[in-house]
């Protein structure tokens, strides 16, 4: 009988040994998601951070200015409908033409516009020359964007994290109205853009 109850013991001994011994392999949790709505940014000098957390921080508001054409990233006539596509059309300075970047705890951003607060996404992001669109910001991986550093005159490409693929005008001639969609990388001047206060 002694020597089961020795067993017993060791074997409670080990067991404590392992459960309390051990470093916590407890996962953190992501950020949180930007809320649906961002509010007052505007009221903050352009180039500012506006808000930093250690992980996240918001830029802005800088124009997205293609290279080829010099016409910005514009959510058409300030619209506030999620799903809005989203075309090129000549700077004009209005609030519809100025975004924002939130950079986060992780190799991507997202892309915030000025006016409408809501997110640049992808209308099908399985398809090669789907349209960008604009949506509310839900932490959707067809949110996240691999960006040129958020700076003024900062020049690059803006690749879907998701997709992989980039900013694009598809080809398309013109400057007012041309669609920006996703197309694959192509070092395609089309595919070259940069942030400006």
């Amino acid at each position: 009988m002694r020597p089961r109850i020795l067993l017993s013991t060791a074997l409670l001994a080990v067991t404590f040994l392992l459960t309390t011994a051990l470093p916590s392999t407890a996962v953190t949790a992501p950020p949180e998601p930007l809320p649906p709505q961002v509010t007052n940014i505007t009221a903050y000098p352009a180039g500012k951070v506006l808000t930093s957390t250690g992980v996240q921080s918001l830029y802005g508001p800088f124009r997205i200015i293609n290279t080829q054409r010099y016409s910005c990233l514009t959510d058409p006539a300030g619209s506030m409908t999620p799903g809005q596509r989203l075309i090129l059309w000549n700077c004009s300075g209005g609030e519809d033409q100025y975004w924002f970047v939130r950079t986060e705890d992780g190799p991507a951003s997202r892309i915030i516009n000025d006016h409408s607060s809501q997110c640049i996404g992808v209308e099908e992001v399985r398809n090669n020359g789907s349209w960008l669109v604009q949506r509310q910001c839900s932490g959707a991986l067809d949110q996240y964007w691999d960006t040129p550093e958020p700076k003024g005159d900062r020049y690059g490409a803006f690749r879907n994290y998701q997709s992989g693929q980039y900013f694009s005008l598809g080809n398309v001639a013109g400057r007012d109205g041309v669609p920006v969609v996703q197309n694959y990388g192509c070092a395609c001047p089309d595919q070259n853009w940069y942030f400006s206060y």
